[in-house]
């Protein structure tokens, strides 16, 4: 292979590494390198960010970071312990916002469905991690998913959040 072709092939992988980095994937343990359970000053440390918009009560509260403008991170008594995440961004198991829930349920049958709080026809379907220690929640309305959240017990299927 020519110079200028590993040139091009390494240029190609680190722009498609900047692109994932750039767009972290939720899963039950994590956003990205952001770890549920990890400790916000820790993290601090092993990955630069700035906090640009806090909200919530004293121990708790949602934090938004610069380096992660589509995720919302509920962190309690300094503990990240969830996110809440905006529409396209990927998760391990490639739902998107606006999925139809019969599809869902047909492809995930193992998936666990609880009525909704504040919506009669609305649903959360949650997939638990195996020791069910934390999940990835979704949230449905009108047949259709409307949100998306990963994190810690019993802290991710807070419906008004901190609570």
């Amino acid at each position: 292979m020519s110079r200028s072709a590993l040139a091009t092939l390494f240029a190609c992988l680190l722009s498609s590494s900047a692109l994932y980095a750039a767009e972290p994937v939720l899963s039950w343990d994590a956003y990205g390198p952001i770890r549920f359970g990890s400790r916000l000053a820790e993290l601090r440390e092993k990955v630069d960010f700035a906090v640009t918009r806090v909200g919530g009560a004293a121990g708790c509260k949602f934090v938004q970071l610069a380096r992660f403008p589509r995720a919302i991170f509920m962190v309690r008594d300094g503990v990240v312990m969830r996110a809440d995440v905006d529409k396209g961004v990927p998760n391990t198991y490639g739902v998107t916002v606006g999925a139809d829930i019969a599809t869902l349920r047909k492809r995930y049958p193992a998936m666990r469905v609880e009525p909704h709080r504040d919506d009669e026809n609305g649903h959360y379907l949650i997939f638990d991690s195996p020791d069910r220690t934390k999940a990835i929640v979704l949230q449905e309305t009108g047949g259709r998913v409307s949100g998306i959240r990963a994190g810690l017990q019993p802290s991710v299927e807070y419906v008004d959040r901190c609570l």
